[in-house]
């Protein structure tokens, strides 16, 4: 898990934004810029993370901060983190919401290699499983972070411990649900109310504009259970991204597949990262 002590940060909009740069002089490829889906943190990808530095690329991961709910507040943070760190033609790589961040920061500066989508959607009200599933999903189903939330408080008091900081990097094999959804959830009331309220309107955000300005090499990774997230949001995204040069792979698992699925995830972008 990182070290917050040891992270970097800049001030941005009167809040500080944490990063981590992973970076050895046998680190000599690309630098791949790692942002996490919205209600995640920097754990959530920590695995994929180590193995793209086997691979000999250096990393920068950002710790965003999802109390926010304008997309265009995190892509000119992620600008000012990139400069800052003087990083030229990243491979960017970004999961669910992540991925409409970094999309949105390649249009204002074209500064990006490749650009890796996985679980990703240019409109997720737009390419969900079917609309049903949707309404249930931003209507019922995000309010069920509540009762996540008090669960967890519980178990704490069970057992004398204090809530920590929300590790995911302990998930991978596990299921999406419970094991992923009862670790994004164990938060206080105060933090799961933020994260519904912004949640409802990040889920609303949509790309289709942006898409048309990239011409960049593009593989999308989708997993074949995903709920929210099916690969036909690929084909939405290749039918706006005509100058991109779009790939569309399905390996098995849901939606937290960098979580979940780190492995089979590098397995399926590492011909990307050469």
């Amino acid at each position: 898990m990182k070290d917050f002590n040891k992270a970097r940060k800049i001030e941005f909009n009167g809040r500080e934004t944490y990063h981590w740069i992973t970076w050895t002089k046998e680190l000599k490829k690309n630098f791949v810029v790692m942002y996490p889906g919205s209600s995640m943190n920097s754990s959530s990808m920590e695995k994929l993370e180590k193995m793209i530095n086997d691979a000999g690329h250096p990393t920068l991961m950002i710790e965003p901060d999802w109390m926010n709910s304008d997309l265009n507040y995190f892509s000119n943070d992620l600008s000012a983190v990139i400069k800052k760190e003087g990083i030229e033609k990243p491979i960017l790589l970004g999961q669910s919401a992540g991925y409409m961040v970094i999309i949105d920061y390649i249009c204002k500066t074209n500064n990006a290699d490749k650009v890796i989508g996985t679980c990703c959607s240019p409109k997720f009200s737009e390419t969900g499983k079917n609309k049903l599933y949707f309404y249930i999903f931003d209507k019922i189903l995000r309010y069920s972070g509540y009762l996540g939330s008090a669960y967890m408080n519980i178990r704490h008091k069970i057992k004398k411990e204090k809530r920590g900081y929300r590790d995911y990097s302990t998930l991978e094999g596990k299921k999406d649900i419970p094991h992923v959804w009862l670790s994004m959830t164990d938060v206080p009331f105060s933090y799961i109310t933020e994260d519904i309220h912004n949640g409802r309107k990040i889920i609303k955000w949509d790309i289709t504009q942006q898409l048309k300005e990239i011409d960049k090499d593009m593989p999308l990774i989708y997993g074949n259970s995903d709920m929210l997230v099916t690969p036909r949001a690929g084909e939405y995204i290749k039918k706006s991204a005509k100058k991109a040069n779009c790939t569309i792979k399905v390996i098995d698992g849901s939606h937290s597949l960098p979580t979940t699925k780190p492995k089979e995830l590098m397995e399926a972008i590492k011909e990307y990262l050469i």
